[in-house]
């Protein structure tokens, strides 16, 4: 395959074409003295080196204005990013870090502006080319003076120098999603009209003083958008003219290659780092463009939820890029590049792009996490599971997140395990997603751990309802209970006029079937219930969500509301917020508003669904007790939360087994 093919990057040879870019790991790790979020750091990015990536962006570095006043004060960063060189030469990877200004964008008061604890840069808020508001915060920028800006060229410049002082192959420029150097050259954040006016001067300076400062023998990338989603009379570029800024840059013959990228402020995140909504490979043919016009001047960096090595290798067979990014490909399953070459590539874990610990819980002020591998973030605490020294016969009753999870792990450590599950799949309330949405890549997530059970000889057993008669004949020596959880009953009154049902429910029995009205209440605001309504909008109903929370979708992540309301809209959904239900009688459902009182009625209504707090399902617990040596309870059984949690807590208990 072109794609384990070494490549020539500028001065650097990579050892193949896959890359996995910058990306923001934890607010603190860059902080002086903060050791232990760096160990975690380090040992999230030695896990995929160890895999076999050729290229690896750090987490960027944000940059600070340097002159006489501020003298350069970040050296203890260089003893940090010389372990992550060490570890990258051990691995034959290629190591590189991001610098990013966020310019007028963001909070001076949150994490992610500055290296310490403390207020950033002792209270000075955040600079701009031109004073406006920021477009993540309350905060208006300060307007940076001539010195001030030369200032920042500066500080590029010196942390440029740490990083390849400290044994970094060389550095990346964020000059997209809004921040500082795309800021320059934008009219929509640069009125000024002096020399530092709309242009691409800030960028082509700092571009020479970084250059200067790496010197030949380090490589230089710039991330830069081919499309900022905003229109000229906005104060947008066209594509075209983004097109040629990347095209001035590159006839400089400073830049090495360039990671395109789209968008103009921090929202837009929701649609760059995708979704299961967003198209597969969505800005390749971006990047297509872009280096059939660099036309060799610079290498060029594919990305955009590339989430296979066969779609790697297909875009670069097109010729849309020279190198690819597979970055949660490898959040998900390091070993990816192991597997694809073993040919076992269906064994691969695979990025369903949930986005929920990756980057909505980031967005959140967590550390990054993965959706359906608990490895993430504990890799420098863990190893694989062990073998046990004395193999133990073990029954999982329940085949959702929590339970596969469980078995799995129990399994690799050498117990002799068999699943047990009452109905007539595996998957939990996962498995009841169906394929009229793309939410249905979640269910890949359980089906990965259905086919490793498989292939190490473990029986899932369907339909079969555990009672404690099955449980005394089992005769078994661990009992993990998975048995998940129940719906409450409704907290309104019902006449039985209207059917009510849970999420999972509403999913087997209403999807497919003819067009109803249906009330979908939604008091969690979480991925579930936002799945949920989605599925029964798409497949013809017409829903009308109800939420006693101030906003639609409250819980889910920033990248998720981004496509959310959009798709809402265009299924003709109704949405009702800060409105809680009264009653369901007579085909009907009354709802009243939190605020104002206001009873509305609405209907007539086939169903109400209700995503809600759900109860541990815990009847079998004596009868394990009786019938086993040791009960471990596991998933929404222990403490009912999201399935994230159930395949995290499922891993947990299950290496004690």
């Amino acid at each position: 395959m072109k794609l384990f093919e070494p490549f020539e990057l500028g001065p650097v040879v990579l050892k193949n074409r896959v890359a996995v870019t910058s990306h923001k790991f934890s607010y603190r790790h860059w902080e002086n003295d903060h050791e232990r979020s760096t160990d975690k750091y380090l040992g999230y990015v030695r896990r995929r080196m160890e895999g076999g990536v050729g290229f690896f962006g750090l987490s960027a570095l944000p940059v600070w204005g340097v002159d006489a006043q501020h003298p350069f004060q970040l050296e203890h960063v260089g003893s940090k990013l010389r372990r992550f060189a060490d570890v990258a030469r051990e691995h034959g990877c290629a190591t590189f870090v991001q610098l990013h200004n966020a310019g007028v964008q963001g909070n001076s008061s949150l994490p992610g502006v500055n290296y310490d604890e403390s207020v950033p840069s002792d209270g000075a808020g955040l600079v701009a080319f031109s004073a406006a508001p920021s477009t993540s915060g309350t905060e208006v920028a300060h307007e940076m003076s001539p010195d001030e800006i030369e200032a920042i060229i500066e500080g590029y410049g010196r942390l440029a120098e740490l990083a390849v002082a400290s044994g970094i192959d060389g550095v990346e420029l964020h000059a997209g999603h809004g921040y500082l150097l795309q800021q320059s050259f934008t009219p929509w954040r640069n009125q000024r009209t002096d020399e530092w006016g709309p242009s691409t001067r800030f960028l082509r300076a700092v571009t020479a003083r970084v250059r200067a400062g790496i010197g030949p023998k380090g490589v230089l990338g710039v991330r830069i958008a081919t499309k900022d989603f905003r229109p000229p009379e906005a104060g947008g570029l066209t594509e075209q003219r983004l097109l040629e800024i990347a095209l001035e840059l590159a006839d400089t013959g400073m830049v090495d290659y360039f990671n395109p990228t789209h968008g103009s402020q921090a929202s837009d995140y929701g649609r760059v780092v995708g979704t299961y909504r967003r198209p597969l490979g969505e800005f390749l043919p971006s990047a297509a463009r872009l280096r059939q016009e660099l036309d060799g001047k610079a290498a060029v960096l594919g990305v955009g939820r590339v989430t296979t090595v066969q779609a790697a290798e297909d875009a670069l067979q097109r010729g849309d890029c020279d190198f690819v990014g597979l970055t949660r490909a490898h959040i998900a399953d390091p070993d990816i590049l192991k597997k694809s070459k073993r040919g076992e590539a269906d064994s691969v874990r695979l990025c369903v792009s949930a986005n929920q610990g990756c980057i909505d819980r980031l967005g959140a002020g967590g550390d990054v996490y993965c959706f359906h591998n608990p490895d993430v973030g504990r890799e420098y605490r863990r190893n694989d599971p062990q073998p046990v020294a004395s193999p133990r016969s073990v029954v999982v009753v329940g085949a959702g997140p929590a339970g596969l999870k469980a078995a799995e792990i129990a399994a690799r450590r050498g117990n002799d395990v068999v699943v047990l599950e009452a109905s007539s799949q595996a998957g939990g309330r996962l498995g009841s997603i169906t394929n009229v949405t793309s939410a249905h890549e979640l269910v890949a997530s359980t089906a990965w751990l259905e086919a490793e059970l498989a292939r190490m000889g473990v029986q899932v057993r369907l339909n079969v309802h555990v009672d404690e008669e099955v449980l005394a004949s089992a005769g078994v020596d661990v009992v993990v209970l998975a048995t998940g959880s129940i719906a409450p009953p409704p907290s309104f009154s019902t006449d039985g006029s209207v059917a009510v049902h849970s999420p999972e429910l509403a999913l087997k029995k209403l999807v497919g079937t003819p067009k109803k009205t249906l009330v979908v209440h939604d008091s969690l605001g979480t991925e579930e219930a936002m799945v949920t309504y989605e599925q029964l909008a798409a497949s013809g109903h017409q829903v009308i969500i109800t939420t006693p929370l101030p906003t639609i979708s409250q819980s889910t992540g920033f990248t998720h509301r981004t496509d959310l309301l959009d798709r809402l809209k265009s299924w003709g959904c109704t949405l009702l917020e800060r409105t809680d239900l009264v009653s369901a009688t007579d085909g009907r459902v009354r709802a009243q508003h939190m605020l104002t009182g206001e009873i509305i009625e609405l209907g007539p209504v086939a169903a109400v669904v209700l995503a809600q707090s759900r109860l541990p399902e815990t009847s079998l617990l004596d009868a394990a007790r009786r019938h086993s040596t040791e009960v471990l309870v596991v998933g929404d059984a222990y403490s009912p939360r999201d399935a994230m949690m159930a395949f995290t807590h499922g891993d947990i208990v299950a290496r004690q087994i």
